[in-house]
């Protein structure tokens, strides 16, 4: 991932137009850049990320730097609809506003477009009711909420320009290739100048998430024994993430002579799934029936847990539980791979990868084409 001309955008033409909108709207409109020295208590603070779950995931962290900074502040976040489940619990947070921007979603058609018109302006009107003091925008990519931030009224606010817009921020924030979870904290340090590396702040908290989950009744629920099965995730809403469905049958029918296994996934996924495996006595497929708390929970007491890069491999990068993540070519590793010392990247290193879904001519997909049993085989005496 590399910024072309100061964006995340491969098209020319793409670049120039929000140039000229920056451009325009640096000369057009007067913004107050002087940064408060002292950091003081704002009334209305406000976290803006519009991922999905993974990446919600990753912003816990920088919730909780916030909050310790601003104790008696009012602290909003700015969410989408799929990841709010993550984050409606947070004890960190007064209050959550639902965002759903039209490119996010998955299914697009004029009926969402015009729904997610409508939503953006009640948003617009709603931040301004709450006349929000300053915002951070956690999200480099397209899209993000600047222009959303701006028309409501925000004072302050504080995000990377990569995609456009940057004309509306107090401070710009500069990326540099790093991991996801840095990038977010550079953000913070575009105000905040005593935050340490993210490593240093770790663990997260994330307890809120598994506190209704009662472990003997979920395993008792499923049939399921501590420490005695395999946790397979095979499949993502971004198909670009996905492998070679034969190398996830050779590893079955190697592990599942040997372990418990268990699929897990969302209900959309679960189709999917019974497309090539079935459930038996060793067998469960849990995609579609498992909450938030209960996915985690049933990650920690695993054996092992093989994942494609997902919500399940930031779970596993945070809690630091023994795994293995596997990348497609299309994905960036160092910036959204985990960072725990049990967590192995397993990725097909070739020429073009990272390739960013930008595909090569006369490209055969080599990167998604990944031997996941030799790997495991390679560390099963770990177990």
């Amino acid at each position: 991932m590399k910024l072309n001309d100061g964006y995340f955008f491969r098209n020319k033409k793409l670049i120039r137009v929000f140039k000229f909108i920056d451009f325009l709207g640096k000369k057009t409109f007067k913004f107050n850049k002087k940064t408060e020295k002292n950091h003081h208590q704002y009334n209305n603070i406000l976290i803006s990320n519009i991922g999905h779950l993974g990446d919600i995931l990753l912003s816990l962290k920088a919730i909780e730097v916030v909050r310790e900074k601003n104790n008696n502040s009012k602290i909003f976040f700015l969410s989408s609809s799929s990841s709010y489940p993550l984050i409606k619990d947070n004890p960190l947070i007064d209050d959550v506003i639902i965002y759903d921007d039209f490119f996010l979603l998955e299914k697009k058609n004029l009926f969402s477009l015009l729904k997610c018109f409508f939503n953006y302006l009640r948003i617009v009107f709603l931040l301004r009711n709450l006349n929000i003091d300053i915002a951070f925008d956690l999200r480099a990519y397209f899209p993000n909420t600047l222009h959303l931030l701006w028309l409501g009224g925000v004072k302050n606010i504080y995000g990377y320009p990569t995609v456009g817009f940057g004309f509306v921020l107090s401070k710009k924030t500069e990326w540099i290739e790093k991991h996801e979870t840095e990038h977010m904290l550079d953000v913070l340090r575009s105000y905040y100048d005593d935050i340490p590396d993210y490593k240093s702040l770790l663990p997260i908290n994330i307890k809120y998430l598994v506190k209704e989950v009662k472990n003997n009744l979920l395993f008792e629920k499923f049939n399921i024994k501590t420490y005695d099965y395999l946790v397979f995730h095979i499949v993502s809403r971004d198909k670009r993430k996905m492998i070679n469905i034969k190398r996830w049958l050779d590893l079955y029918n190697y592990s599942s002579k040997k372990y418990n296994i268990v699929f897990t996934g969302n209900l959309n996924e679960r189709k999917y799934i019974y497309e090539y495996f079935y459930e038996d006595e060793k067998t469960k497929i849990l995609a579609g029936e498992l909450s938030i708390g209960e996915l985690i929970t049933l990650t920690e007491n695993s054996k092992f847990i093989i994942t494609i890069d997902s919500f399940i491999g930031q779970v596993v990068s945070l809690m630091n539980l023994p795994s293995i993540v596997i990348f497609s070519g299309g994905v960036n590793s160092k910036i959204f791979g985990p960072i725990g010392n049990k967590c192995i990247i397993l990725r097909n290193e070739i020429e073009c990868a990272p390739c960013n879904y930008y595909v090569r001519n006369n490209c055969r997909f080599e990167c998604n084409d990944i031997d996941i049993l030799k790997k495991f085989i390679e560390i099963e005496k770990e177990l």
